[in-house]
């Protein structure tokens, strides 16, 4: 299972990044396809790390039908408090990576398929 921890005003969370939770990020925000959310996030860190963040602790609350009270804002407050670099930033990073790795088809080009970059 494709999940990472961080810590969000004070508590452990469990924020899963399964190809579940990034495609329904994607139809939420009206992202094309995750490839695009990928690039997003490399590009755009500070504005798309905490909205896949938000929405893999809210699927965890989900699963195990707790009412979730977190909002957008403590998790982009996470981020601008604990850097890009901080351990859970970088493990949730990876994990992130893993499972678009894992699951999207690489092309002959070596370039994930839906990539938002051009040749």
């Amino acid at each position: 299972m494709n999940k990472a921890q961080l810590t969000i005003k004070g508590k452990k969370e469990d924020a899963y990044v399964s190809m579940y939770v990034l495609s329904e990020t994607c139809e939420k925000y009206d992202v094309a396809n995750i490839g695009i959310l990928g690039n997003n996030i490399i590009n755009f860190g500070f504005k798309w790390l905490p909205v896949v963040m938000f929405e893999g602790v809210k699927y965890s609350y989900e699963r195990e039908g707790k009412p979730f009270d977190l909002k957008l804002f403590n998790f982009i407050d996470y981020l601008d408090d604990n850097g890009m670099e901080s351990e859970e930033v970088i493990n949730f990073v990876e994990v992130f990576s893993k499972s678009i790795q894992k699951h999207v088809k690489v092309d002959e080009g070596n370039e994930k398929k839906g990539d938002a970059k051009k040749k």
